[in-house]
């Protein structure tokens, strides 16, 4: 695979991952239009595409990661000594993402036969159809009025249920957790930071799985360069695309990835039977 056609890849998973419109599904489409087979070098490929997305998130919420660590640090602190009991937001959150990557944990187990649906550009189309009526169906719902510190975690673990819909190609995450957090009650904005707080340990989960299966199935070293320019593409429009998605979802206008899934689920089931 050329280095332009790398980047590509990293460009589109750059602004796919984000977005509720399957960086799988895209990344499919394009590996099928450039020759790309479910080898070594396949999942090596994806591991740091996705790696990019990763260290994409950490960077622009990192002032918030940080200050997590520190109320958790706090936390454990205070149990310890066990002085009064303090409450603080953050480590309920982490608890809360915690168990709500409770299902995508068992889910990981099945990744590996789900992936592989990703060479049959028919089975994505048909997805990405699927995906554009979630995204239309979330769009409808009424604004809820919980907030990650009121939501209880019985519904935190239901969207964490519904995140795993992501394991299968054409499937976007973001439209899946976004989609289930709405319903839950949580809030739009609130929504859509959840989601992507869900998804960082989904993404850690995703880039050592790939990399495992790329690693037990050999890497060309040829292939190497390629993959680092894909991840730093990567990761310069996955930080682009956080930013815009929230400008997105205030200004509501979310329902409009709807039918650009519409489109191109159908374009592309055009193309895979015409070539």
């Amino acid at each position: 695979m050329s280095i332009w056609n790398a980047i590509l890849l990293g460009i589109v998973q750059g602004v796919s991952e984000f977005m509720p419109v399957s960086g799988s599904g895209h990344l499919a489409v394009l590996q099928h239009l450039f020759g790309v087979t479910t080898n070594g070098d396949y999942y090596f490929l994806h591991a740091l595409l996705h790696a990019g997305t990763l260290i994409a998130i950490i960077f622009v919420y990192r002032s918030e990661l940080n200050n997590m660590r520190q109320q958790l640090m706090l936390n454990r602190m205070q149990q310890y000594q066990q002085t009064e009991q303090k409450q603080y937001p953050k480590v309920r959150l982490f608890a809360m993402i915690a168990f709500a990557s409770i299902p995508m944990i068992i889910a990981a187990m099945f990744y590996s036969m789900f992936s592989s649906l990703a060479v049959k550009t028919a089975f994505v189309s048909v997805m990405l159809l699927l995906n554009g009526i979630l995204i239309y169906a979330t769009d409808q719902m009424k604004e809820g009025n919980y907030s990650e510190g009121t939501l209880p975690f019985r519904r935190a673990i239901l969207v964490g249920l519904c995140q795993c819909a992501a394991i299968v190609p054409g499937i976007s995450r973001v439209a899946a957790a976004y989609g289930a957090s709405t319903a839950c009650g949580l809030r739009r904005e609130r929504s859509l930071h959840f989601t992507y707080m869900l998804s960082i340990p989904a993404l850690i989960g995703i880039v050592i799985v790939d990399l495992a299966m790329g690693i037990s199935r050999g890497i060309s070293l040829g292939e190497v360069p390629g993959a680092l320019f894909a991840m730093v593409c990567a990761i310069v429009f996955g930080i682009l695309s956080l930013r815009l998605m929230k400008q997105i979802v205030e200004s509501e206008q979310y329902g409009n990835f709807a039918y650009y899934c519409w489109v191109i689920g159908v374009v592309t089931l055009l193309l895979t039977f015409i070539f």
